[in-house]
């Protein structure tokens, strides 16, 4: 998520209203930016998937699917991201900002946990010090 300039938040309780067992919700963090939260999730499997994006339509949120991104293994799991109403605007400019930057294959992401900037996307300065 440093590619999207979000930071880790603890606002879990307030979102969720203190709920830890969503369907199909796993390795699930909180995100704030511009004072919007987001929420990436990482389900395993289809069923799962459809899970979280169904909670998600029933409750009023958005959630798209960004494969590429999954922290796990890309083929067996699925990064979405979702935000609830009042953060759909930041959601909007942060997919934007994911589309024009790339994440660097699995097994490189894996062993070294970075992520490449495509050529059309600049880092925040001090975002990946040893890069160059």
């Amino acid at each position: 998520m440093d590619t999207a300039a979000l930071s880790s938040s603890s606002a879990w309780p307030a979102l969720f209203g203190g709920a830890h067992d969503l369907p199909g919700f796993l390795h699930t963090q909180v995100w704030i930016c511009c004072n919007a939260h987001l929420v990436t999730t990482e389900p395993f499997d289809r069923d799962a998937m459809f899970s979280v994006l169904d909670w998600c339509f029933d409750n009023g949120w958005r959630a798209y699917q960004i494969q590429p991104w999954a922290m796990e293994k890309p083929k067996i799991s699925t990064m979405i991201l979702c935000a609830p109403p009042k953060s759909f605007g930041v959601l909007d400019a942060v997919l934007q900002r994911l589309m024009r930057a790339r994440p660097i294959p699995f097994e490189a992401r894996d062993r070294d946990a970075r992520i490449v900037l495509d050529t059309r996307s600049q880092p925040r300065p001090g975002l990946f010090p040893d890069s160059r």
